[in-house]
């Protein structure tokens, strides 16, 4: 059975952030076998004192010791994403044009993953 459109209109209004592929109604047996161990939820693996960030484009979790750097490079982030948006943005993209734009916003992306895990260690 699914949810009705109704319910989640009452979740968005209230401002409560729900990650999920899905939804439907059920009743569970909640119980706490555990607390603070690494779990896996939706293929995410989370661990102790993670932070975690999520939109509504998904969910992901950031170790805290490099927490302000990624923030720091958050800008950078996004124009090495902004990248492949611009290719697409062209009168006439084309799968070259998006080839091109992919390796460079991945490029770059992996040189501020390298800046950010490299201050992890001091």
């Amino acid at each position: 059975m699914k949810i009705q459109p109704e319910v989640l209109d009452q979740v968005r209004r209230i401002g409560f952030p729900v990650f999920t592929s899905g939804a439907n109604c059920s009743h569970g047996y909640v119980h706490i076998p555990q607390i603070h161990v690494p779990v896996h939820v939706g293929g995410l693996a989370v661990y102790p004192n993670d932070f975690l960030h999520g939109d509504r484009n998904g969910i992901t979790n950031i170790p805290i010791e490099i927490a302000s750097e990624v923030a720091d490079v958050g800008p950078e982030f996004i124009a090495a994403e902004d990248i492949v948006l611009d290719a697409m943005r062209q009168p006439q993209p084309s799968i070259e044009m998006l080839r091109s734009a992919r390796a460079e916003s991945q490029n770059r992306i992996a040189r501020l993953r390298q800046r950010v895990s490299r201050k992890q260690g001091t």
